[in-house]
């Protein structure tokens, strides 16, 4: 979408396979997720507190679906591409931070202690 929104204007117009394409990729990586990051939950978790930390697992969503919305105000306050930017640099950052070397998350899912 930061390739869409460069260089245009409040009159400009895109085409809609922009907003349905990205669409269609977050939802597919939303239902790839789900389940892929329920397991590992469910695999590191102590066995008493398997049931809590899913309802954690759940209410990261919530709480990112919220923070969303907050951004969403800044649509008309900011230029459409660095809008997009600032939705992307989340994302961006916690992938790479679960990619560093010794992340705690990583060292649960080999089995070292």
């Amino acid at each position: 979408m930061i390739f869409a929104a460069q260089g245009t204007g409040p009159e400009e117009r895109r085409s809609v396979a922009w907003l349905v394409g990205a669409i269609f990729i977050l939802t597919i990586g939303e239902l790839y997720l789900f389940p892929i990051g329920l397991s590992p939950v469910t695999k590191t978790a102590p066995a008493r507190m398997v049931s809590m930390l899913m309802g954690i697992w759940f209410l990261s969503s919530l709480f990112g679906n919220y923070f969303a919305c907050l951004l969403g105000t800044f649509w008309g306050r900011l230029s459409h591409k660095h809008y997009f930017l600032i939705l992307a640099a989340p994302g961006v950052s916690g992938g790479i931070a679960i990619r560093l070397p010794g992340h705690p998350f990583e060292r649960a899912m080999s089995g070292e202690d």
